[in-house]
This record gives C-alpha cells, sequence and structure tokens, in this order.
C-alpha cells in the first residue's frame, strides 16, 4: 500500500527569511501608533495618515500588512483591529506590549545579528551567546537552550 506524502512547499522558507520584513513592519506601526489611533475611530488609510502625520500610499501600504499578518481586519476601505492587537498594541490597554519593540529592535539587540555568519565561522563566544539568548525559551525550550550555550 503507497503512503501519499505531503507536499513539499518552499512556503517555511519564504516566511522564515522575510521575517525580519513583518517585524520592522509591526515595528513602524507601532512607532507611528496605528493601533492606538485605530482604536480611537480613526479606520480608513485616510484618517489613520492624517493622525500618525503619513502620507495616505504610506499608510494604506502598511494596514494592509498589519491585515495580512493578523492585526488589522479590513472591510472595503476600513480597518479595525483585531482582538490581540486591541489588548496588546494599543497605548491605553493595560496590557501594552509595544514598548518591547523599542528594546527588542534597538542596534545594540540587533547589533549581533549582523554578521551572524562570521561569528558562526568563527565561533566567536559574545554574538552567538547574544543570538542565543535572545531566542525566547519558548522558541527552542530551556534544554536546546542550554546545549546551545554550553
Amino acid at each position: 500500500m503507497e503512503q501519499n506524502s505531503p507536499a513539499l512547499s518552499p512556503v517555511h522558507f519564504f516566511q522564515v527569511i522575510s521575517a525580519f520584513h513583518v517585524s520592522a513592519a509591526l515595528k513602524t506601526a507601532i512607532d507611528l501608533k496605528l493601533f492606538t489611533y485605530a482604536a480611537d475611530g480613526n479606520s480608513t488609510a485616510g484618517d489613520l495618515a492624517v493622525a500618525c502625520g503619513t502620507a495616505e500610499r504610506g499608510m494604506r501600504i502598511l494596514a494592509d500588512t498589519m491585515t495580512v499578518v493578523g492585526f488589522l481586519t479590513k472591510m472595503g476601505q476600513h480597518y479595525t483591529l483585531t482582538p490581540e492587537a486591541s489588548m496588546f498594541l494599543v497605548e491605553s490597554s493595560p496590557a501594552y506590549v509595544g514598548a518591547a519593540a523599542e528594546f527588542l529592535h534597538h542596534s545594540t539587540q540587533k547589533r549581533g545579528f549582523d554578521d551572524l555568519t562570521n561569528a558562526v565561522r568563527q565561533e566567536a563566544e559574545q554574538p552567538l551567546k547574544k543570538m542565543v539568548h535572545s531566542i525566547p525559551s519558548r522558541q527552542c525550550g530551556p534544554p536546546l537552550r542550554e546545549a546551545w550555550l554550553e
């Protein structure tokens, strides 16, 4: 009896290799307070552009990106927050986590990744330890993290 193998796809590769694009777009949305202004009732790209002080076309592209990645929904020309965005990305929410973007995207955090290929080649200890420490333990698990730090 022949078993069907799942079709192979490069989708996972492209999701991972381009993750920094989504991360940068999310940080931009947080910096511009897009989610906070959307919570205040600004629902079109034009309304959001005025509130955030941006060009309308740029805001539409950013809001569409936040829609694709699941922080906004779009009906016609109107954007609304997802429950997750309402809870965690609106500045007035007690569960707001947007401030973490400044820390996680700070140049000192990103520096260890700037030349990671050479750090791995040369077994440069500091950049590798910085990289491992920056990976949330829920993504790799404590046993794997400890093995990497040995």
